[in-house]
């Protein structure tokens, strides 16, 4: 059987999604450019090298405050930011805001990565402009693979996707 991840966790775009959705749309662009922003260093360097190690045609920066990684996004092209919401200088939804102002399309998507278990901040970095919220402890690599892949998707996507064969799990919004 096809392991299924939760939409809510990864914040998919697709009506549906399995692991066997992920490494297809993985694999459809060969190059993508993943930021991590995150003050804990151990943290930071240990999901920024395992990304690295499974997605090895990636190019993954990494950035220890706020400022430093709003620095990185105006330095060069981004596809996907993974913040910490706690960060030394600011806080993650103030990344959040610098980088999805209100009432513009998003151009980057950002995922906020935390190890803060506040769930009903979900809701509101999904309204300012986040594609996924995730909690450290609750995800794997592969989940966090799945979240930036289907968040870039989302970003990009131009008409719905049809369901895939095998296991699937609807999409609920």
């Amino acid at each position: 059987m096809v392991p299924v991840i939760p939409p809510i966790l990864t914040g998919c775009p697709l009506p549906y999604t399995t692991m066997y959705d992920c490494k297809r749309l993985m694999n459809s662009k060969q190059h993508i450019t993943v930021l991590f922003i995150d003050g804990y260093h151990q943290d930071r360097r240990s999901w920024a090298e395992g990304f690295q190690t499974s997605s090895p045609k990636s190019i993954v920066l990494e950035a220890d405050s706020g400022a430093a990684g709003l620095a990185v996004c105006q330095s060069r092209p981004v596809d996907c930011v993974v913040v910490e919401l706690s960060l030394p200088d600011m806080s993650g939804f103030q990344v959040l805001v610098n980088l999805v102002p209100s009432g513009h399309k998003p151009t980057v998507a950002v995922i906020l990565f935390t190890r803060l278990p506040l769930l009903q901040m979900a809701e509101l970095a999904k309204t300012i402009g986040a594609q996924a919220f995730l909690l450290k402890s609750d995800t794997s690599s592969d989940q966090l693979q799945m979240a930036v892949r289907n968040s870039i998707a989302k970003l990009t996507a131009s008409a719905p996707q049809p369901p895939s064969r095998g296991a699937l799990w609807p999409l609920v919004q």
